[in-house]
């Protein structure tokens, strides 16, 4: 098989204006706020009416947000169905995750000694969101509590134990010197092949390859390249798990051959 170059398809500028984010609660906050005015969030208050959703009498989906952020008996009972219907209707993730926001830092906040780095943030965003396909396994009044611990733990866990790397450890052909200085470089060309040929195959497209590639490989900010790409980064970062699951499937049956 012949080796592909690494391919810097992203682009420099994105690099260069990469931004800190502080809190996971401010990505989707943004996304929200942009999303929530005019059409758009009558649209999103229209659908909650239709779903039987109490709107508590708001006809704001951002205040609506702020005020499900209040933590009580009965605003905790609301937010586990607006958690349970959301997981089904992508439309409203980014409603509730604004309510659950609060809850969130208040875990992150608990764990002493604890300093959030920007990788555990983003990882921590992409974790909320695959957990909560799991909340209707739990009581209304416990999805939100449920669903900040299991998002924060999980996400701290694969931070400290999986690294920063584009995939699930890849198992070396016996042939393979571990031992080599230069084994990590091997490790990424070869992961780098393999996406390769998963494009060629149409496991994943090329953009789906490139958000990858910058993101995972290259570090780049997923906030800026959902500006690049005119995309959201709540989207962006869902078709960039969807990818990446295809991609795991692929590369498990990958036939992983000598490409220096």
């Amino acid at each position: 098989m012949r080796s592909r170059p690494s391919s810097r398809v992203c682009s420099q500028s994105s690099r260069g204006r990469m931004k800190n984010t502080n809190a996971p609660k401010s990505l989707f906050t943004h996304d929200f706020e942009a999303h929530s005015h005019g059409s758009s969030g009558r649209r999103q208050m229209k659908l909650l009416e239709s779903l039987g959703l109490d709107t508590l009498g708001i006809d704001s989906p951002m205040e609506l947000a702020q005020r499900l952020q209040v933590e009580s008996p009965e605003v905790d009972s609301l937010v586990g169905l607006y958690l349970e219907v959301a997981a089904t209707n992508r439309e409203l993730v980014s409603l509730v995750m604004v309510a659950i926001a609060p809850r969130v830092d208040v875990v992150i906040r608990r764990n002493v000694g604890f300093a959030p780095s920007a990788e555990f943030l983003d990882e921590l965003v992409m974790t909320l969101l695959e957990v909560l396909q799991l909340v209707g396994q739990q009581p209304a009044s416990k999805r939100r509590r449920w669903l900040a611990e299991k998002a924060v733990n999980t996400a701290r866990s694969r931070v400290r134990f999986a690294g920063k790397g584009v995939l699930p450890s890849v198992p070396l052909s016996p042939e393979i010197d571990v031992e080599e200085p230069e084994d990590h470089t091997y490790r990424v060309s070869q992961l780098l092949n393999a996406m390769w040929t998963g494009v060629a195959e149409g496991v994943i497209s090329l953009q789906e390859f490139a958000v990858i590639n910058c993101s995972r490989v290259w570090g780049d900010n997923l906030v800026d390249l959902a500006e690049s790409l005119n995309d959201t980064y709540d989207e962006l970062r869902m078709r960039r798990s969807r990818a990446e699951d295809r991609l795991r499937s692929f590369i498990e049956n990958f036939e992983f051959e000598e490409v220096r």
